[in-house]
């Protein structure tokens, strides 16, 4: 019997093959009368296994106990039911099978049949990688990577990532350069989150985002498509869809999609409008991009546009723009400065550059104001004006806009969209990739609002949320993990300088 590991080999569990076909010969040209041969079907082998497998465990044996927990866990063979997938595991694990304690810490770092509990989980990592399981000490590096079950450590990080290494684990070998990179440094931004498991499709898995999307976008690659595709699957089924596929269209699409608020495709355009992929090279339009990338939350951005930035020329050659009313180069100026990246201006010149730049119907100007009278940052609050200018913002185009009006409506009661319009609105943005809607519903989930109070689903989606940048998703993820963390040492987390 077969016993399989999460991350790695349950992809084969999920296209079974078809057991209705009976074997037949095929018809020959005669009167000859066609004997078919019969067998019997799956299903009497399948029940017997079931069988076998189900008096095995019940006699005691961890193996058949593992095994029983995987198939009640997938559904294979018997109904899907997370809790009694759990208990079994965890009856093996009682009695030292290795795979099911690197897997009861699956269970337990994503809540499945039972509480969630990442330090628990953290503790079956340990054991796992300390009996010298390859998957197991992988696992056991990333618990070192994000400041959030314990300490970040870099050094201890790189041991146990060695270790898988040296046991032939193809995903440490991915990481292995990236972990040796951060361990070199002796500061460490603590937003960077190196770690996340997660469930994809039906399948249990141990996943590390680390490049992120952004990161995926290799220097090298000068063709759209090969850079979209990096950017995941929506990309990929966009690409898939289209009967055409040129650089022009992609970039089009591009532009008209990033207005749902995705941080990684506006850098996307940046980089476009700076090497001139598919678009004529444009180094003002690529520090737009880049900015309206920061301004979203973006991981890779920052680099390129301080990078760009230092182009005194550009500099100049935008401030000029600005003073000459260009509505791009007006935004770029308030921006840096509201950022305080270049503070070019005082605030309340930051509010009236916004205006002008706004008053010739900038999407990202009317952006910025809408945030800025809602929050009351830099004016006085005025709610109303601030659905007025993202209102505007949507009539021209840009879905963020929308998907702003729709998380003030959820988060704050304000706004004239229904709840259950602004939840959809959310829903669907969330598909489109907006980190906004990701984290308001994270947000939700966690707190109960709209949807059902689930923990777990709220810590998934700040989890990816937080690797893809956002600073608020990290804070609220350390919040959730602070909720249930225990007096041990071994877990206090002390803030980095």
């Amino acid at each position: 019997m077969r016993f399989i590991v999460f991350c790695s080999l349950i992809p084969i569990l999920l296209f079974p093959k078809d057991s209705t076909t009976s074997l037949v010969f095929k018809d020959k040209p005669s009167r000859t009368i066609l004997l078919k041969v019969v067998r019997s079907s799956d299903v009497t082998p399948q029940l017997w296994e079931g069988f076998t497998l189900v008096r095995n465990a019940n006699s005691g044996d961890p193996a058949a106990l593992h095994e029983l927990g995987l198939r009640y866990l997938t559904g294979q063979g018997f109904t899907a039911d997370t809790v009694k997938a759990f208990e079994l595991i965890q009856r093996a694990a009682e009695k030292n099978y290795l795979l099911a304690h690197y897997n009861m810490a699956v269970f337990y770092h994503n809540g499945w049949g039972v509480e969630w509990n990442p330090f628990n989980g953290y503790k079956h990592f340990q054991y796992a990688a300390e009996q010298g399981l390859r998957e197991g000490t992988f696992a056991y590096a990333l618990q070192f990577t994000d400041n959030l079950v314990v300490q970040r450590d870099w050094k201890k990080a790189l041991y146990w990532i060695q270790k898988s290494v040296d046991a032939g684990y193809a995903p440490a070998k991915e990481v292995l350069l990236e972990i040796e990179r951060f361990a070199s440094q002796a500061n460490v931004d603590s937003t960077i989150t190196l770690t996340t498991i997660t469930a994809q499709s039906a399948q249990p898995s141990l996943l590390m985002e680390l490049p992120s999307d952004e990161e995926k976008i290799s220097e090298n690659s000068f063709s759209l498509v090969e850079i979209l595709n990096a950017l995941g699957p929506l990309w990929q089924k966009k690409i898939k869809s289209l009967d055409v596929v040129t650089d022009s269209i992609l970039f089009f699409l591009l532009v008209r999609h990033a207005e749902w608020g995705v941080p990684e495709e506006f850098a996307v355009i940046g980089r476009c409008y700076e090497d001139g992929i598919a678009v004529q090279q444009d180094s003002v339009k690529a520090v737009l991009n880049y900015l309206r990338a920061v301004r979203l939350e973006s991981r890779r951005a920052p680099n390129v546009l301080i990078r760009l930035l230092n182009n005194e020329p550009l500099l100049k050659r935008i401030q000029q723009r600005s003073a000459r009313g260009d509505a791009e180069a007006q935004y770029i100026i308030s921006s840096l400065s509201l950022t305080e990246i270049f503070p070019f201006q005082q605030k309340e010149d930051i509010v009236t550059t916004f205006l002008k730049s706004a008053q010739q119907n900038f999407v990202p100007s009317m952006i910025e104001l809408g945030t800025a009278y809602f929050n009351g940052q830099i004016v006085p609050q005025q709610k109303d004006r601030a659905i007025e200018f993202w209102t505007n913002a949507l009539k021209a185009g840009s879905k963020e806009g929308l998907v702003r009006m729709a998380s003030v409506k959820l988060l704050t009661g304000y706004g004239v969209l229904t709840k259950d319009s602004a939840l959809n609105i959310l829903v669907t943005g969330n598909k489109e990739a907006s980190l906004l809607a990701e984290v308001t519903l994270a947000y939700c989930h966690e707190n109960g609002i709209v949807v059902s109070k689930k923990t777990v689903e709220a810590v998934r989606m700040y989890r990816t949320a937080a690797n893809r940048g956002s600073k608020i998703a990290f804070a609220s993820l350390r919040r959730l993990y602070d909720s249930v963390r225990p007096d041990e040492e071994e877990f206090q987390i002390k803030e980095e300088q």
